[in-house]
């Protein structure tokens, strides 16, 4: 019989994991609203080409290189104890992980990169806004299908509390 988990643990990994990405969403969001408010040319693009070439300047957010920083936030700084779930034909087993094994898996999601200048034009992005939860939505979606990332959703949701700190 494999060691017992104690969901006391899991709460506490839980509430500590909140913690640290309620302060690195915040300082994601910061960062976006500091690149929004940047001095950008306000002229519209005449024809399509024109269009096109200024939607490969939109700056988007770099997916990957967020991650990158969970991942030090995560294994470097924070040192939280990691596990794995592999589930195979319905049976699940839990086990410890190591900085590797996280590091290994989430590069899975660091490539390919949308924010590269070659592959940023065949995304497009949608924003939204919602103030009745203080969240914005990011929508990458990829406009050629025989690209591996078709679409990515990037969640902020800001602390007002702390936006100040």
């Amino acid at each position: 019989m494999g060691p017992v988990v104690r969901p006391r643990h899991k709460i506490q990994h839980s509430l500590l994991y909140f913690y640290a990405m309620k302060y690195v969403l915040t300082l994601v969001l910061i960062g976006f609203l500091a690149a929004c408010n940047s001095s950008v040319n306000k002229s519209e693009p005449t024809t399509a080409a024109a269009k096109a070439d200024s939607s490969v300047n939109h700056s988007f957010i770099n997916v990957s290189d967020y991650i990158g920083g969970q991942v030090t936030l995560i294994v470097d700084t924070f040192r939280y104890p990691l596990t794995k779930t592999i589930t195979i034909n319905g049976k699940a087993t839990l086990s410890a992980a190591t900085d590797e094994e996280f590091r290994a898996m989430a590069a899975q999601f660091r490539n390919p990169n949308i924010s590269d200048s070659a592959l940023k034009k065949f995304y497009k992005e949608t924003s939204i806004a919602d103030q009745s939860n203080a969240t914005v939505t990011f929508e990458y979606v990829c406009t050629d299908p025989s690209l591996p990332v078709q679409k990515i959703d990037v969640y902020i949701k800001a602390d007002p509390v702390d936006a100040d700190k």
